[in-house]
């Protein structure tokens, strides 16, 4: 039903980072915070190209921060701080969907729903898995779902029937906020090398 306003064709890049639940976001405001600057703002302005969401798994809802239509976001966290405690408002008021900021979309859904939105190049970050510098930007989107505190075997068989590949990243090395940079630097540079 919503699957063209969230996936629609100017968002090439879908970022998804599963969470287990709202108290695990709402304990780590910082690194959410830290997480949105890394994946969705470059150089003064912000990735029109980005979708940024994070799933919650036990709630069944998605937090969207669509890159294309979002506005007034800023690097410092007490800025971003105030956008996300009326995002988390949002969630526990219960609704099916609700705006509360420009370009910030709360969903009610759950997590097969969310996998069968999902249209061109499908990865999912794993210990093991395929090489990040042969992601295959071929497709008109790419999808990379990355687990923030959700344990992937959990998800895994979902993920590997709708055909998402594992993508190569040690998750234990880096923090989640730090896997989404990767992920867009990644993104960035095969791009570049295609151009």
């Amino acid at each position: 039903m919503y699957a063209v306003f969230l996936w629609s064709v100017d968002v090439r890049r879908n970022i998804v980072i599963l969470v287990t639940n709202l108290e695990k976001l709402i304990l780590n405001e910082s690194l959410v915070a830290r997480t949105i600057v890394g994946g969705l703002l470059i150089s003064h302005d912000i990735r029109r190209d980005t979708c940024l969401i994070f799933h919650l798994m036990n709630e069944e809802y998605s937090m969207i921060f669509r890159g294309a239509s979002l506005r007034r976001i800023y690097p410092d966290e007490s800025s971003l701080g105030g956008v996300l405690r009326k995002t988390f408002r949002a969630i526990r008021s219960s609704r099916h969907k609700s705006s509360p900021h420009t370009g910030v979309i709360v969903l009610k859904r759950g997590f097969n729903d969310l996998v069968k939105e999902c249209h061109g190049a499908k990865y999912w970050v794993a210990n093991t898995g395929e090489d990040p510098l042969k992601i295959d930007l071929a497709a008109e989107s790419i999808n990379v779902f990355i687990p923030m505190d959700v344990d992937c075997s959990i998800v895994q068989k979902s993920l590997r029937e709708a055909i998402f590949k594992p993508l190569k990243i040690p998750l234990a090395k880096f923090t989640i906020d730090q896997i989404v940079a990767v992920v867009q630097f990644l993104i960035d540079w095969r791009l570049q090398k295609l151009g």
